[in-house]
């Protein structure tokens, strides 16, 4: 038999989003839950308590709250409950209509209930990522690179 566990390369930096950052709290819960999905999907179950371990410690470097953490890992267990449970597939034919809007902190969140109304779901997008501020350079040149950010 054989038994997985997750990997780290050495040059893992345990650096993910930020809790801090301008970012809905949708993409917060994504990371955990993403992190979960790797442990609980990929690796055997006598890795799962270091793993988990593992990841509150990556997740509070980040600054995310452990109450948060806590919450949105029960979160995702409960997801799971119900998929074992519930073995027809009825749930996947339902179609589900998007809104794609830019995330701005203090205004996009108002438009949940409104969609809501509508039955549709608002997916965010981030408006200003860092890779607009980085210069691009040809596959030659970027050898031993500082990149510099235009302000």
């Amino acid at each position: 038999m054989i038994t997985f566990d997750l990997y780290h390369k050495s040059s893992f930096s345990s650096r993910y989003l930020n809790f801090h950052s301008n970012h809905p709290i949708s993409h917060k819960k994504g990371i955990i839950f993403s992190m979960m999905d790797k442990i609980i999907k990929l690796s055997h179950s006598k890795f799962h308590k270091k793993d988990f371990i593992n990841i509150i410690n990556i997740l509070l470097k980040n600054n995310y709250p452990f109450d948060f953490i806590f919450v949105t890992i029960n979160l995702k267990t409960l997801f799971y409950k119900t998929d074992n449970n519930n073995n027809d597939n009825s749930s996947l034919s339902l179609k589900r209509t998007f809104f794609i809007i830019s995330y701005i902190n203090s205004v996009s969140n108002r438009f949940i209930p409104i969609s809501t109304r509508l039955n549709h779901q608002i997916a965010f997008m981030i408006p200003h990522t860092f890779k607009k501020f980085i210069t691009t350079l040809d596959n030659r040149s970027r050898c031993e690179v500082i990149y510099k950010i235009n302000s």
